[in-house]
């Protein structure tokens, strides 16, 4: 989907222009997790995305006024356009980052003239200028800021012009009311350089825990046989003075990108590389806190990548951005991709179309990420900005595509080295005039008059199911509500389901409502009693006919016997049956079994269970079929059938206690009389203990049978203990063993 918007463009310098510009909000990139948009003139236009508070700026620069302008868009939460204007001094300039004040203001930071000098722009919320400063003379930009802890500025970058030899990183650290704290830039003086024969320009800053710096610098060999580019990392303290600097190198170009502090205080550092393959790959290189290596990767293809920005998730992975010419269809596409800690490859998207797509930037929302770029992909001759809105775990479309597959990972080897950086002091900046041209924007919605969504409704039998198929509709991406994007979906229940699909340049949108028709329900199966009479009422209201197992059709179907009944039901636009299955009952019997007599402690189990058994009541008030005791009582259980209620009980009693004969005297002669230990207590478990005079065990038996004569004992008294089962009764004595 497209928007095409007019606007009247005011120079200060006193020429009127007319620029067109052009809204894409291109549907052929259409899917559930991807929004793709266009924002640019009818000239060449370029720039990334940044978020402040109260939305987003497109910063960057235009050439609708002839020349290079820097490019300023305000836009809001949905990234619809506020206002847009163009500052320039009609020979060169380009707006490169921008940044919040805490009064509201915005600080921006570019180049100021054809000759690549420096900028700072400060502009309230509505684009009006408060403030210019500019210095240098050929090549000296400090077009990059980020705002620092103590509520002050770094603006940094390279210099050239103001400094000796060719360009050298450069910094200047401002306060909070922008006065000038430091400025330094930074000359190597390893011996095996030459001031002549090198420059390095600072492509990133970030600020450290200690309020010091560390800065990414590119180094480059101008008069090397072939294009020789080094990493460099200065670190510096808080008045810009030179801790360390790293070095980085895996032997021909490795051109240092972008650079991020990591939540472990070590550094992550992007860089294009052809240092390990005739293309260029994205190198990504992890040090520790002091940049001593960790790990060095490749991410590539067939074709070139160039590195991107960097930045690191709430769960420790890094999402690394870049371009690449590997897999698309044609031309360059945005890459996006996610890598662990170790720089394990995660997965990877492209986006773009069919030509030149250029990354430049990415910012992370809740649950989003925006990327943002260059592109000649759609309709425009030219450049315009593009903007891509993405969950990143979109399926592919004609926009988007999963390459995670495609991605060939390499762990590499780079030299790792330490050098020497000093720092010097330049002049510092002026005041410098920027011309304002202002634009107003006219939104035109291009799709007013596409087709509406048929939004139908359906009804579905039990038991039945609806293939919606849109492959004849439309040939792009559909989105379903639950996030599913096939063409054609099985419904198989009722509610409100909703479509978009393109058409042309509209996307459109259906609700289609399925409802169903409900089921006849004859209930369980069931047990029939003797002489019971079960009447089945099927009637519905909106049933036409109906039709039993024995060809009745009355709506109602008398039951008196045991059998399978099914009725099939006509409505208006299904048939609704079920059947429902009458068993005989069978006479069940209930036996807890004999009254009992139990020893003390024993347990006894009652199993009142039943096949046709509905509920079980013992007089206790349980209800489980299982019952087990310990205790003496009468015991009953009621258990109601389908049918009948039966009933049984039992009783449980404990032995009687009673006084047993234990001898004192036993003869063993052979005589049979009183030749043994006879105790009256036979029919009872007896365990019987015989101790002699100095409390020695003679005889044990734990089952005792009245057999006791003494054995080979001499004559004499003994004692004895005496243990009667079930009753615990206990008892001890002494008998006397007398032989002749």
């Amino acid at each position: 989907m497209f928007k095409i918007d007019l606007f009247l463009t005011v120079n200060l310098r006193g020429i009127l222009f007319i620029i067109l510009f052009i809204f894409f909000s291109y549907s052929n990139c259409f899917s559930q997790e991807v929004f793709h948009k266009t924002i640019g003139s009818s000239q060449n236009d370029f720039g990334s995305l940044f978020k402040v508070k109260h939305g987003y700026y497109l910063v960057g620069y235009s050439t609708a006024n002839g020349s290079e302008d820097m490019y300023i868009v305000h836009l809001d939460k949905n990234l619809k356009v506020l206002w847009s204007k163009l500052y320039g001094t009609n020979a060169g300039d380009r707006a490169m980052e921008i940044i919040q004040k805490s009064d509201g203001n915005l600080l921006i930071s570019g180049w100021g003239n054809s000759a690549s000098s420096t900028a700072l722009l400060e502009i309230d919320s509505t684009g009006n200028i408060i403030s210019t400063t500019g210095f240098g003379i050929l090549h000296d930009r400090l077009h990059k800021i980020i705002k620092t802890i103590d509520g002050g500025y770094l603006n940094y970058g390279e210099l050239e012009g103001l400094v000796p030899g060719h360009n050298k990183v450069a910094m200047i650290k401002y306060d909070a009311v922008m006065n000038i704290k430091w400025k330094k830039y930074y000359d190597n003086t390893t011996s095996s350089d030459n001031n002549s024969s090198f420059e390095v320009y600072g492509r990133r800053a970030v600020q450290l825990e200690d309020n010091g710096f560390a800065i990414l610098g590119s180094y480059t060999e101008l008069y090397a046989p072939f294009d020789i580019r080094k990493i460099r990392v200065i670190r510096v303290d808080n008045n810009g003075n030179e801790i360390w600097t790293r070095g980085f190198h895996g032997g021909r170009m490795d051109d240092a990108q972008h650079m991020i502090l990591c939540n472990d205080g070590g550094f992550l550092i992007s860089a294009t590389s052809n240092s390990y393959s005739n293309d260029t790959e994205i190198l990504l290189i992890k040090t520790d806190k002091d940049g001593a290596l960790e790990w060095t990767k490749t991410y590539g293809g067939s074709e070139d990548e160039s590195a991107g920005q960097l930045l690191q998730l709430d769960n420790g992975n890094y999402m690394i951005s870049g371009t690449t010419a590997s897999f698309g269809a044609k031309g360059k596409d945005f890459l996006l991709f996610e890598v662990n800690d170790k720089g394990t490859l995660l997965k990877a998207h492209i986006y773009g179309g069919e030509k030149d797509d250029i990354l430049l930037k990415i910012e992370k929302e809740s649950d989003f990420f925006l990327l943002s770029g260059s592109t000649n992909s759609f309709e425009q001759p030219d450049n315009n900005i593009y903007i891509v809105k993405t969950e990143f775990k979109e399926s592919t479309t004609d926009c988007s595509k999963d390459v995670s597959s495609s991605v060939n990972v390499k762990e590499v080897n780079s030299s790792f080295f330490n050098e020497h950086y000093a720092p010097g002091d330049f002049i510092s900046p002026t005041a410098l005039y920027l011309n304002t041209s202002t634009i107003q924007s006219h939104e035109i919605e291009p799709c007013s008059d596409c087709p509406a969504g048929k939004n139908e409704s359906y009804l579905l039998c039990p038991n039945e199911s609806r293939l919606i198929d849109y492959s004849s509709v439309t040939k792009n991406a559909v989105k379903w509500e639950d996030g599913s994007v096939e063409m054609a979906r099985e419904i198989y229940n009722e509610g409100v389901y909703w479509v978009e699909y393109q058409i042309g340049l509209c996307v459109i949108r259906d609700s289609l409502i399925f409802s169903k028709e409900s089921d006849i329900d004859l209930g369980q199966n069931k047990i029939i009693c003797p002489d019971e009479q079960i009447l089945l009422d099927a009637s519905i209201p909106k049933g036409l006919s109906y039709l039993w197992q024995d060809n009745s059709t009355n709506a109602s179907h008398s039951v008196t016997k045991a059998g399978v009944y099914n009725v099939k039901i006509l409505t208006d636009n299904c048939v609704l049956q079920d059947t429902i299955e009458f068993k005989e009952y069978v006479n069940y019997k209930l036996d807890l079994g004999e009254d009992k007599i139990i020893c003390y402690d024993e347990t006894v189990v009652f199993d009142a269970s039943l096949q046709g058994a509905i509920t079980y009541k013992w007089l206790d008030g349980n209800t489980n079929s299982i019952y087990e005791t310990s205790e003496p009582g009468w015991y009953k259980v009621v258990v109601s059938t389908a049918c009948e209620v039966i009933s049984d009980s039992v009783e449980i009693k404990y032995p009687m206690k009673k006084d047993f004969f234990i001898p004192n005297v036993i003869t063993p002669n052979g005589d049979k009389f009183n030749d043994k230990f006879e105790i009256s207590a036979t029919d009872l478990q007896v365990h019987l203990t015989i101790l002699n005079r100095w409390g020695k065990e003679v005889f044990m038996d734990d089952s005792y049978a009245n057999d006791w004569n003494g054995g080979n004992l001499p004559s004499g008294i003994y004692f004895y203990l005496v243990e009667i089962g079930c009753t615990n009764q206990e008892y001890k004595g002494w008998v006397q063993i007398l032989r002749d």
